[in-house]
């Protein structure tokens, strides 16, 4: 798409981006449904809130884009950002940094590699932006904090998992001295549930905040193995972004 802009009858401009094939001519009725036309502003506001929160920048403002972003494809059901992999993870690892931001995908978006040399990133997500009686519209569920689905359930049971995990002196803010007398959870179930307590805390932040992945459900947690190490946490979580249970 292409920048443009246009006159009200006050003579207030309004910045667009417009399809190409518009611009040069080509008929609306052979563009099929594609998204001909969208508001500069409502696509840039949105194109910098996704990416404050996959990078987790919340200084980065909407003139910082054009470094970022490489190009924005508007599908008939979905929208793709290209992003610059360099400057999107400055001087952090790239595999590292690649696997942070698989941890804050959500529901139903999909992040992967561009290309070989992995100098750009693809983020796919589920919203469609459209024009309604000349405004533009975001088909889909907001990628906004209101948007936090939480989960009662897992919610307590991350907060008893603490609870017994203290009692039993097995906390993993027991103090040293007293682990010699720790206990271990006197049955199957609560041995289960404690591991919670032991999930890396970014991700028992999330679970708090309600901005976990779809697919974790207690169940979930209940009845798979959870690795110890607090990457490999964070890579199983990712894994469940796509997911519903």
């Amino acid at each position: 798409m292409t920048p443009s802009f246009s006159y009200s009858k006050t003579r207030r401009p309004y910045r667009y981006y417009v399809a190409h094939e518009l611009l040069v001519g080509r008929k609306r009725q052979a563009l099929d449904r594609r998204i001909t036309r969208v508001n500069g502003e409502v696509l840039e506001r949105f194109v910098r809130d996704v990416i404050v929160r996959m990078s987790d920048q919340p200084s980065l403002a909407v003139n910082d884009l054009s470094r970022l972003v490489q190009r924005v494809i508007l599908g008939v059901a979905s929208t793709e950002i290209l992003l610059n992999a360099v400057e999107m993870f400055g001087g952090a690892h790239p595999e590292l940094a690649f696997e942070t931001m698989i941890t804050r995908l959500g529901a139903g978006e999909r992040l992967v590699w561009e290309d070989k040399d992995r100098n750009a990133l693809r983020l796919a997500l589920p919203f469609r932006f459209q024009m309604r009686g000349g405004r533009t519209q975001i088909d889909g569920a907001q990628p906004r904090a209101s948007a936090n689905v939480h989960d009662a359930a897992l919610v307590e049971a991350l907060r008893a998992a603490h609870r017994n995990l203290v009692d039993l002196r097995a906390s993993p803010f027991t103090a040293i001295n007293e682990f010699a007398l720790a206990r271990a959870p006197g049955d199957q179930h609560h041995r289960h549930m404690s591991r919670l307590a032991f999930l890396a805390p970014d991700l028992q932040q999330r679970i708090l905040d309600g901005t976990q992945p779809v697919g974790l459900k207690l169940r979930t947690l209940l009845k798979n193995e959870l690795p110890l190490c607090w990457d490999d946490q964070r890579r199983w979580f990712g894994s469940l972004g796509h997911h519903h249970a």
